[in-house]
């Protein structure tokens, strides 16, 4: 049992280890970008972001009372395909009627809000490592000065 624990965290994290995981990821962001009120950090980030999404929802999951009702969500999904198939609307009609699925696409929108985390420490770091580069510079162009009046 652990073992197949593992199989779907592992499917959560890493895009395009089992197909029927990625279904239902995919239809859980939909549903986070089509909300309304607009969620203005659903799609922070490109792949990134979303791999980071995955991520913490990977572990949110794991550690949340909704580990097995995610894995029935996934189980319905693929046992309803034949029925549902590329419909999407349908696929979320179906998984909206599954027991806790509000539940989990909360904690799917908690995990993308690591999207706008990440991009927060990003720009600090960015702007930490430009006044760095500025006071090397500034220094350098300093140092440079005091040196050539010695020169002539």
């Amino acid at each position: 049992m652990e073992q197949q624990d593992d199989l779907l965290l592992d499917s959560i994290i890493y895009e395009s280890k089992d197909e029927r995981t990625d279904r239902v990821i995919k239809q859980l962001q939909q549903i986070l970008e089509k909300k309304i009120p607009f969620v203005p950090y659903a799609r922070l980030g490109g792949p990134d972001g979303m791999r980071l999404s995955r991520a913490a929802f990977a572990v949110m999951i794991k550690f949340s009372e909704f580990f097995e009702d995610f894995q029935n969500m996934v189980d319905e999904v693929e046992i309803n395909w034949d029925e549902v198939k590329e419909d999407d609307l349908k696929i979320r009609e179906l998984m909206k009627g599954m027991n806790h699925f509000d539940h989990i696409a909360k904690r799917w929108e908690s995990a993308s809000k690591m999207r706008s985390w990440i991009n927060e420490k990003k720009k600090n770091l960015v702007e930490k490592l430009k006044k760095e580069v500025e006071a090397e510079y500034l220094k350098k162009k300093e140092q440079d000065k005091s040196a050539k009046p010695e020169e002539s």
